[in-house]
């Protein structure tokens, strides 16, 4: 067992990367939290449209956050010299596994689910105190503290952990510019799957796939070639909420998986 994790040397491998990149870390958790507290001040500032504020940031801050995160934390391939330092490490592939991905990105996730409530019930809390009282307060009427039972966070959360880990994985593999090829990968996947379901599904059907949704696996609307006039819109059976939970989760761990063996193989 105590090749696999041994908590003091995880420990030291911790304590390296917050003094080799500590700075970063802190700055690139900093900046998003500036982002966030300015681009929710500019609704508190007008009231009708904090809503759509919030979650606007929510979005961006749960999906460019982790990339940016973890770019930070796959710096370790950039050159040979920091890669063979980073391979000759005594810890176990194991525990290098674990500080990128559990407590890198599930702490970045965390700290940022920490903070945006604690803004966001600061400010619906001063909202309300300020407008309650005042004959406008239809504005704020609805106005609650965002829950994360829905889709519009969980949504972007799945979406941000597969970006980071694509990152991770990239950064093993591509020396110079892993973040843009990273990206670039998970873009040409999202086109091929897309293309598969508009294209090829299309020609066994005759070329009667007319629209639908770009969620890939929701809905489609097909054309009757007989009678033009006719249009069907097909959807799953399942919810769209459910659609993306049966892609991502697997999706995540499997590239959780993956970005393990390609630790392991660069160490071999």
């Amino acid at each position: 067992m105590e090749e696999i994790f041994d908590f003091r040397r995880f420990t030291l491998l911790i304590r390296r990367i917050l003094s080799e990149r500590g700075v970063k870390i802190l700055g690139s958790v900093l900046f998003i939290l500036m982002c966030m507290i300015f681009f929710m001040y500019a609704g508190y500032i007008k009231p009708s449209v904090y809503h759509q504020t919030r979650l606007m940031f929510l979005f961006f801050g749960l999906t460019l956050g982790p990339i940016m995160y973890a770019w930070v934390l796959s710096s370790e391939f950039q050159s040979n010299s920091m890669g063979i330092s980073y391979l000759m490490l005594p810890n176990s592939t194991f525990e290098k596994w674990l500080l990128n991905t559990v407590l890198g990105i599930s702490l970045y996730c965390l700290i940022f689910t920490a903070s945006f409530r604690l803004f966001d019930t600061w400010f619906v809390t001063g909202l309300h105190a300020k407008y309650d009282s005042t004959g406008i307060a239809y504005l704020i009427e609805n106005l609650e503290v965002l829950n994360f039972d829905k889709m519009y966070y969980f949504m972007p959360l799945i979406f941000g952990i597969i970006l980071a880990l694509s990152v991770l994985i990239g950064s093993l593999h591509f020396r110079k510019n892993s973040l843009v090829y990273s990206l670039l990968s998970v873009l040409a996947l999202f086109v091929i799957t897309i293309v598969y379901r508009y294209f090829i599904i299309n020609a066994f059907l005759d070329g009667s796939i007319t629209g639908g949704s770009f969620i890939p696996f929701y809905g489609v609307t097909l054309t009757d070639n007989s009678n033009l006039l006719k249009e069907y819109h097909l959807t799953s059976d399942y919810s769209l909420e459910e659609i993306i939970l049966g892609i991502g989760i697997p999706g995540i761990c499997v590239l959780s998986i993956a970005y393990y063996f390609a630790i392991r193989e660069k160490e071999l």
